[in-house]
């Protein structure tokens, strides 16, 4: 067998990877499958199986690229966390994209069952509070924020407020962008230097 180029496999994981987001949002986790994966990446069967063996793999895969991605983010002013915010409570809302929306439904459900998932999702909510440690202290040192203010504890409430509201958007229809946003921005008014 040919020995294969790393980059040229990191770029059919990541067009995997985004023809499974495709997938998992248009029709849903359990309705899609490896086939129509495959096919809206353009590659065979085959070849989607070179690099993951079911969509268990490809979820545990996308929470992995959440992170790194996390990773990359810079939030500089009080302004661009609050436009954070607003795009974030559009997102954990579902009003903009359901698929997305109940593709993380189903990612939190899967942790009831699965250690691999839970242990991925857990990594991924210490990569969001690790990035709002980072912005507040940044925030912080340049006078945008409190000095009294408790960095550490607001970023484990700010972390944990998206898995929250997705978790309650399954049980009740009383979640709404609108919801979100004010209990995001009622945390930034916190933070503001009095």
């Amino acid at each position: 067998m040919p020995k294969r180029d790393p980059k040229h496999m990191q770029e059919r994981r990541q067009q995997i990877l985004d023809a499974a987001i495709m997938c998992f949002t248009e029709r849903g986790y359990e309705a899609a499958t490896m086939k129509q994966i495959s096919e809206q990446a353009g590659l065979s069967i085959g070849a989607l199986y070179t690099h993951f063996k079911n969509k268990r793999e490809l979820i545990i895969e996308l929470l992995e690229w959440a992170n790194e991605h996390r990773g990359n983010i810079q939030i500089n002013s009080l302004e661009e966390l609050k436009a954070f915010f607003h795009a974030g409570a559009d997102e954990l809302s579902g009003e903009k994209n359901p698929g997305l929306h109940h593709l993380n439904i189903h990612i939190l459900q899967s942790c009831f069952t699965d250690k691999e998932i839970r242990a991925a999702l857990a990594k991924s909510t210490e990569s969001s509070q690790r990035l709002m440690e980072h912005t507040l202290t940044k925030l912080k040192e340049k006078g945008e924020i409190r000095a009294d203010y408790d960095i550490q504890a607001s970023a484990l409430l700010l972390a944990h407020i998206g898995t929250s509201a997705t978790l309650h958007s399954f049980i009740s229809s009383d979640i709404t962008s609108d919801s979100i946003r004010s209990i995001l921005i009622q945390q930034l008014n916190l933070m503001k230097p009095i």
